[in-house]
């Protein structure tokens, strides 16, 4: 009979215990014991020779465990190239990620700073456009006040200003813009100089030149003046001044009004023929002038402690508008009225010196308030001592020549106490002192002229803008 051999079977031999096994192990094969066997291998031709059933089982198992290497070895192949592409992957997609951060960041930076810059010169110009546009109303009002800048900060109150009001401030070193070369009567010197008027227009300052009994004219950057009025010794004649104090510019008749103190008398005097041609009031002790818009004329009374307002169709005696007759410290009383400001809305401001406090009269108001010191004498910054100067800015803002603390103190509308915003560095003849200071102004970019008469010399700080 025909043996029949299984091919798988031969696998299942061992050599150490059957003999019959080799590449035709299939006769040896025993269903009894050997698994391997099958219906097919069913001729036995010697005794049992096969391994039992375990010894076969282990080589089927190694068999399958030497089959089954291969997956996993694929497997593991596969499952270690897998995290790194992964990793790859996700370090691409950071990469991408930073690319486009980067992107966007210079993207809002091109378009931001530009912005900025064109805002920013855009409010410049804005600004500049503003001063321009009212010049010519400071024109017009300029000889009202103590200073054209303050009606031309008036008029052209915007939003893009206001911050102004919190971080204004000046230089703390002033600049001698007149005098400053020891006291005399030189055309390069100032002899206890007292009022002061700021002139844009013509780039230069008019300065009360008390002792030398004349109005001198000092251009901007000039290093000598300019006699405007006065000049030809003391006297009452009318080519004479005596004691000039204070003063305005009355562009609209091309002429100084000049209040003379030591002749009792308030004059207009002309800049084209260098006379005095009217005589505007006298018997009056004259220590302060302003100008309303209107060409009302504004004046201080120290006999009277009063102040005046007067025009051309008034007697010489005018209209009392601040103050009684006896000196006082009551809301309607005044004690040595000294400067004056008026404003836009024609109030007027009056340093009350020895009351140590500036007072505001309303329009038409029979009392006035206190919008600075007012708390006695003394070195706070709630008190001043003999306030002289004063002027206001465009937010109300009350700026006073402290005299005897030396220096100049800014109060904010309804403060209870001031600021320093220049001196205070006690009595002196540096850049940063003063000595007995007058009188206070501005010009049209807002720089500080303070006249300090102790040192003959008139001083400008310049706005600190960083």
């Amino acid at each position: 009979m025909p043996v029949v051999v299984r091919s798988t079977c031969g696998s299942c031999c061992d050599p150490c215990c059957d003999p019959c096994c080799g590449p035709s192990c299939g006769p040896c094969c025993d269903p009894c014991c050997d698994p391997c066997c099958g219906p097919r291998c069913v001729v036995r031709t010697t005794t049992v020779c096969c391994r039992p059933a375990p010894v076969k089982v282990i080589k089927k198992t190694t068999v399958t465990v030497r089959k089954s290497r291969a997956k996993p070895e694929s497997v593991d192949s596969t499952l270690s190239q897998t995290p790194n592409r992964l990793c790859e992957h996700v370090r691409k997609r950071k990469f991408l990620m930073w690319i486009i951060l980067v992107v966007v960041i210079l993207i809002l930076m091109v378009i931001i700073i530009p912005t900025v810059i064109v805002s920013k010169k855009n409010n410049d110009a804005l600004m500049t456009s503003a001063q321009t546009t009212a010049t010519e109303q400071t024109t017009i009002e300029v000889v009202a006040t103590e200073s054209p800048t303050t009606l031309k900060l008036i008029s052209t109150r915007s939003s893009t200003t206001v911050k102004d009001k919190h971080i204004r401030k000046w230089k703390q070193n002033g600049l001698t813009i007149a005098g400053g070369n020891g006291c005399g009567d030189g055309s390069h010197q100032l002899w206890y100089p007292q009022g002061i008027y700021v002139d844009d227009d013509n780039q230069s300052v008019y300065v009360a030149d008390t002792s030398n009994h004349r109005i001198i004219q000092w251009k901007y950057g000039a290093k000598t003046g300019e006699v405007a009025a006065g000049g030809n010794e003391m006297g009452d004649e009318m080519n004479q001044l005596s004691g000039p104090i204070d003063l305005v510019v009355d562009k609209k008749d091309n002429s100084l009004i000049i209040c003379e103190h030591s002749n009792w008398r308030v004059v207009r005097w002309s800049r084209e023929r260098q006379i005095i041609e009217q005589i505007l009031m006298s018997s009056i002790a004259c220590l302060g002038l302003a100008m309303d818009s209107n060409g009302d004329l504004y004046v201080t009374d120290h006999s009277s402690v009063r102040v005046r307002r007067w025009n051309d169709g008034e007697t010489e005696d005018g209209t009392i508008i601040a103050g009684d007759y006896e000196p006082g410290y009551h809301a309607n009383q005044l004690s040595a009225p000294c400067y004056i400001f008026i404003d836009q809305e024609r109030s007027l401001y009056v340093t009350d010196t020895f009351n140590n406090r500036v007072m505001k009269w309303m329009k038409d108001a029979t009392e006035g308030i206190v919008v600075a010191g007012g708390q006695g004498e003394g070195t706070a910054l709630s008190q001043l001592n003999s306030p002289r100067g004063v002027i206001v800015d465009e937010f109300d803002n009350v700026y006073v020549v402290d005299v005897f603390n030396y220096r100049t103190v800014r109060w904010s509308k309804g403060a209870r106490e001031g600021s320093i915003v220049v001196g205070g560095n006690g009595f002196g003849n540096q850049p940063d002192q003063v000595g007995r200071a007058e009188d206070v102004s501005f010009d049209r970019q807002g720089n500080l002229y303070l006249v300090d008469s102790d040192n003959c010399r008139v001083l400008r700080f310049d706005v600190d803008y960083d």
